[in-house]
């Protein structure tokens, strides 16, 4: 499952990353890649360079856990749950609870989790919230964060301004019936930009700005 990071170089190309998943080695002044997340993959290594963003060595990927159980039904909480050949599969991207005593849930969508009193979906991407039954809900929607700006000096790019923190807004209390409602996840902004707005039920929040840039002048 897991690939080790391809070598640095000097000169050339840096080395493949393992099993096509591990990070690519840097050389001179191309940098080393950062392996595919959740695989537990090891990170390229950096190559001969002038500066650490020429040629650097990247980080490994986080770990990922992964279970399944035969059953016509859903018997456990906890992950990303998906189902395949008679399986129910729960993905840990990271850190989590997986919980046996399960009652269902009323509604799908996301990963789904329960202190025991509260059903709980975490939507980290896009996806669709659907409830079984009208219910009363209450929620919470954050925007992607700016981008930090940057300064372009003799063709090197150097960080500014700190990017702005994605907005957010909570409702309490909501009704919601039984249909599928769209979750849109606002994205981070890349070098430079705002970030993604993030929308549920027609409320949205709005991206943060991006960092200031150019010696100054505001992003």
């Amino acid at each position: 499952y897991a690939g080790g990071g391809g070598g640095g170089r000097n000169d050339g190309s840096g080395g493949a990353g393992g099993s096509s998943i591990g990070g690519t080695g840097g050389y001179r002044s191309v940098p080393a890649t950062n392996p595919v997340i959740n695989t537990g993959s090891g990170g390229g290594g950096g190559g001969n360079a002038q500066t650490p963003a020429d040629g650097g060595a990247s980080s490994g990927a986080s770990g990922i856990v992964v279970l399944r159980y035969a059953s016509a039904s859903q018997q456990a909480l906890g992950g990303i749950v998906t189902t395949s050949g008679g399986y129910y599969i729960h993905t840990f991207n990271a850190s989590g609870i997986f919980q046996t005593q399960y009652a269902a849930a009323k509604a799908t969508g996301g990963a789904i989790t329960t202190d025991g009193t509260y059903w709980i979906h975490t939507f980290t991407g896009s996806g669709t919230f659907t409830p079984s039954q009208s219910l009363t809900a209450d929620y919470l929607v954050v925007a992607g964060g700016g981008s930090s700006g940057y300064l372009n000096v003799g063709g090197n790019l150097e960080l500014v301004g700190a990017g702005g923190a994605g907005g957010y807004r909570y409702f309490t209390s909501q009704s919601l019936t039984a249909q599928a409602y769209s979750v849109t996840v606002g994205a981070g902004g890349s070098l430079g930009s705002n970030g993604g707005s993030s929308t549920f039920n027609s409320n949205s929040s709005s991206g943060g700005g991006r960092g200031a840039n150019d010696r100054g002048l505001q992003g």
